[in-house]
């Protein structure tokens, strides 16, 4: 399936295999597609490139060095989030949700981020966006 709007066209990217894999290595082949698949964001990161310590990672993301989270659809799966940023630009956010709570009546959603991107433009993020879940199996 190929992606296009009025500003980019980008050729079939693979999916990934996470299995075991650190943060910091999956963003990196993420990194890598995006760029050799013609759909250049300004950058594309670690949410957690300071690599701030293991109890604020549910506030920054997960550490580069942590183990990419294992998804089983149900109370712990992938999600992606597009919004303006701060300044000029949009950003693509790819995220861990998950249920936290022993049952259904007691536990919250616990939402970490994992991979951020910048774009410059809005139709640029809604095409990362479409290529990250394809190569994350989101969709």
């Amino acid at each position: 399936m190929e992606l296009s709007s009025n500003d980019c066209k980008v050729r079939p990217l693979p999916m990934l295999n996470v299995d075991g894999r650190t943060v910091q290595s999956v963003t990196n082949d993420l990194s890598r597609a995006l760029y050799g698949g013609e759909l250049e964001p300004e950058w594309l990161v670690v949410a957690n490139f300071s690599d701030w310590s293991a109890a604020k990672q549910p506030r920054f993301g997960l550490r580069p060095s942590a183990i990419w989270p294992s998804t089983n659809g149900g109370e712990s799966r992938l999600v992606i989030d597009i919004d303006r940023g701060n300044s000029e630009g949009w950003l693509v956010t790819v995220a861990w949700l998950r249920w936290s709570g022993d049952d259904d009546t007691s536990g919250v959603w616990a939402w970490t981020p994992l991979v951020r991107a910048k774009t410059p433009s809005r139709t640029r993020a809604w095409a990362t966006c479409a290529a990250l879940s394809r190569m994350l199996e989101i969709d």
